[in-house]
């Protein structure tokens, strides 16, 4: 006899509910933390996409102009300064060849295949692209703001990470499992960093408090995405088996056999734990190298 109470004696949108609702509280969970350090936030510290200035010495200067705001680099919608440098960061831009689209008077204006030059500036004694972006007013709206664009932000990372992994451009060695993540989260919380160039510099308190708990937040997040992917194993993959089994069974008109299901989530349970124990493995070796 099967327990009424037991999880498969419920109904198929109340297992749906159980299966969604792990996932859920860690984004809740994410979303806790990227707003109570959004309230951390103090005016000056972020910056809009909103060009506050561009210096006339520029290569840009014939292109943009003050109050210009970038909408998009390389198809990737931009809403803080952060995203701009993100995405020319990213492995599509390694050329310097970008296509952007700024928004000036209510008007987009796109310009393809642009070469990303810095100018020096003599204003700043240095090379850069020559343009300044306006200071975001941190008022506890904008903290809410902040706090959905981050969370949608690392969701669009998580994204952009999982389509780098399928198109090649990154490989299952650059994944991390909890060693991994362990001694990055160490990293974070240095109070001494050294530079590219072997010079030391020590990181308040308050920055490492900040980076650590982003990343927390992050996981959070990333827990939430890939625990909804539709993959064998997964919870994402019970609530598609549940969904793919009603339709048969609508088409069919009899009842499938559960157990064909529970083959294909252990299989891919067996795959899942095959690639933790590679993730693992993998990140043991980055340590001791």
């Amino acid at each position: 006899l099967i327990d009424p109470r037991s999880f498969t004696a419920q109904a198929r949108w109340k297992r749906a509910v159980i299966l969604v609702a792990g996932a859920f509280m860690n984004l809740v969970f994410g979303v806790i933390i990227l707003f109570i350090l959004a309230l951390t936030i103090k005016t000056g510290e972020i910056s809009s996409a909103k060009l506050a200035y561009v210096y006339p010495q520029s290569t840009f200067a014939d292109l943009i102009q003050e109050g210009d705001k970038i909408r998009s680099v390389n198809g990737h919608r931009v809403f803080y300064y952060s995203d701009f440098s993100m995405f020319l960061a990213l492995p599509e831009s390694a050329d310097g060849v970008i296509d952007l689209v700024i928004s000036r008077g209510g008007e987009k204006i796109r310009y393809g295949d642009l070469k990303l030059e810095r100018t020096y500036i003599e204003e700043l004694g240095g090379e850069y692209f020559g343009f300044v972006f306006e200071n975001t007013e941190m008022t506890f709206g904008e903290k809410l703001k902040y706090t959905a664009y981050s969370t949608y932000n690392d969701v669009r990372l998580i994204g952009m990470s999982l389509q780098m992994l399928f198109t090649g451009q990154a490989s299952l060695r650059d994944l991390s499992g909890p060693v991994g993540i362990v001694e990055i989260i160490n990293e974070q919380g240095q109070k001494e960093h050294t530079t590219a160039s072997g010079e030391t510099y020590v990181v308040p308190l308050s920055v490492r408090l900040y980076n650590v708990f982003s990343l927390a937040a992050l996981i959070a997040v990333n827990l939430a995405v890939m625990n909804l992917l539709p993959l064998p194993g997964l919870d994402g993959g019970r609530v598609a088996g549940l969904i793919i089994t009603f339709c048969v069974e609508k088409i069919i008109r009899r009842k499938l056999n559960p157990k064909y299901e529970g083959y294909v989530h252990a299989a891919g349970l067996i795959l899942l734990l095959g690639l933790m124990a590679f993730v693992l493995v993998s990140d043991v070796l980055k340590i001791v190298r």
